[in-house]
């Protein structure tokens, strides 16, 4: 048991979390690519998958996890530093 938590509440908890990323990068990513309602929060939400993914990563962590940690903050990064939206710009 981790930290004296049952072990099918800490998987469950993980999961949940996961789905809950995963429908953030998602909408992150329809977002950046122009749907309506989401067009003006992509960056928030992108920034907010992004680190509770890192904070997932680090309660299941695994070396080969180092990847996800990358891409992580290369996403953070990348709606910092405004690379997505000159990749994505309309010409």
């Amino acid at each position: 048991m981790r930290l004296g938590l049952n072990p099918s509440l800490v998987r469950t908890v993980g999961w949940l979390l996961w789905l809950v990323i995963l429908a953030l990068f998602v909408a992150a990513g329809v977002g950046l690519l122009g749907l309506p309602g989401l067009m003006g929060i992509w960056q928030t939400l992108a920034l907010i998958a992004a680190v509770l993914s890192l904070i997932l990563l680090v309660f299941y962590w695994h070396p080969w996890l180092v990847v996800g940690v990358l891409l992580n903050i290369g996403v953070a990064a990348g709606v910092y530093l405004g690379w997505f939206t000159r990749w994505f710009a309309v010409k």
